[in-house]
């Protein structure tokens, strides 16, 4: 049961009543950060209705798209630089693999902290580790002593950071907003990242063309730094769950058991981020290899795919009211995975651009409506360690770029793209013909 908490005589703007944690252990959710949001007309399905009434969950929206930003461009000059270095799609694999593997290791435990920490300095914290990481790469590359080796592990230690970030962003949002407007807030955060799709790839693009690849770091420590600022601008909310969610990390497997639904959910999210999303990993090898179009090009293509998932978030934020969310989660997960397999068969840049605009729609509203559902289904006591079980589907991925890169190396980088994601498109057709409760949800 969602319950407003109205603040008592001197209480601060945004602070929430502490006694709800014990009088109400049963609640599959919290209120939100901000009372006054109560006065607030009620705006219906307007697209941007959890940002104009709660102001933490704006700071935490900022501090976001800072991040995605950063990451973006990270994402892009890793394997731009890795690509020169090498000259090897299997080297540019390796990336995606490095960087994914901690998700494999670290999502369980983090969740389990999560449940029980104090979400925002948790935030805080990995916003100050991918600051310095960043710093560390931009000082390597200036200095003229980066080699391969030093991107994977730089790759790796972001990975570690970003497993516990996008944990705990993901666990954040119903501190912040109530259960009405939850599917818009996840939406609208989903809209934010992916404009950064568009936009960070775009930059990096440029400037490795104009000024090299070290200043992408640098502009992603900025970036990050600009989070963290924003971070620090949340009210603090105390963490209801700490005091009633005691257990150990395997705690959000038996919930994932107790409820068919959200098993079905994290099966439906595994495959294509095992088979299809590696893709993006080797998208330098496109631009440069394949389309003969050179790093602006590479960001090109980008954008034409971050325009595609901001398109799709800003639909998926008006969808918080459809029915039946499960069964256009199946039906997106089959029309992405043909989406990219028609981009990776493209025998131009242009027709290239029109699938990954497709895929950017469809992955978007696939992932926006995913997020949604799973922290819907879940119990507020362990939240955080659903969630990182859910995460763990991201750490499938490494092993999908890996695999790629290696197919890559000896078939050519459009077949091995191509033949993965049709395998994953006929793999989610035959898994959700078993799925009847994400069918009825």
């Amino acid at each position: 049961m969602w319950r407003y908490n109205r603040p008592v005589a001197g209480q601060r703007p945004g602070a929430r009543d502490r006694r709800s944690a014990t009088a109400h252990p049963d609640d599959t959710a919290k209120p939100p950060a901000d009372p006054a949001a109560e006065t607030q007309p009620k705006l219906g399905g307007s697209i941007t209705v959890a940002l104009r009434l709660y102001s933490s969950f704006r700071m935490m929206w900022l501090g976001t798209v800072a991040t995605n930003l950063g990451q973006w461009m990270q994402n892009i000059a890793l394997g731009w630089y890795m690509l020169v270095l090498t000259n090897s799609p299997l080297w540019v694999g390796l990336i995606g693999f490095a960087a994914g593997v901690p998700y494999l290791l670290i999502t369980l435990p983090a969740g389990a902290l999560i449940d029980r920490a104090d979400e925002r300095r948790v935030l805080m914290a990995t916003q100050w580790a991918a600051m310095g990481t960043a710093t560390l790469l931009a000082a390597l590359i200036l200095s003229g002593s980066a080699e391969s080796w030093h991107l994977l592990v730089a790759a790796a230690i972001n990975g570690a950071i970003m497993a516990v970030n996008g944990t705990v962003r993901q666990t954040f949002v119903p501190s912040l907003v109530p259960r009405e407007h939850l599917a818009n807030a996840v939406s609208l955060s989903s809209a934010g990242a992916n404009a950064m799709r568009i936009i960070g790839p775009s930059i990096a693009g440029g400037i490795i063309g104009l000024f090299g690849v070290a200043i992408c770091f640098i502009i992603q420590a900025f970036a990050l730094a600009g989070a963290l600022l924003a971070t620090m601008r949340i009210e603090p909310v105390p963490n209801e769950r700490g005091g009633i969610a005691p257990g150990g990390i395997l705690d959000g497997f038996t919930e994932v058991r107790r409820k068919p639904a959200i098993g079905s959910l994290m099966l439906l999210t595994a495959i294509p981020a095992t088979l299809v999303f590696p893709y993006i990993q080797l998208m330098p090898v496109f631009a440069r290899d394949v389309f003969d179009i050179g790093a602006a090009g590479l960001g090109i293509l980008m954008a034409a795919s971050g325009v595609g998932a901001l398109t799709g978030a800003l639909v998926a934020a008006t969808m918080d009211r459809v029915e039946r969310k499960g069964l256009a989660v199946m039906i997106l997960a089959t029309v992405y995975c043909a989406a990219v397999a028609g981009f990776a068969a493209s025998p131009g840049p242009i027709l290239a651009m029109v699938g990954l605009f497709m895929a950017g729609i469809t992955g978007s509203i696939f992932g926006s409506l995913s997020n949604a559902l799973l922290l819907l289904l879940s119990n507020a006591r362990v939240r955080g360690r659903v969630m990182g079980v859910y995460m763990l589907t991201s750490g499938f991925t490494p092993f999908g770029a890996l695999a790629l890169g290696a197919i890559a190396e000896r078939a050519g980088t459009p077949k091995a793209v191509t033949g993965a994601a049709l395998l994953a498109m006929v793999l989610v057709g035959l898994s959700t013909t078993r799925m009847k409760e994400l069918r009825t949800t």
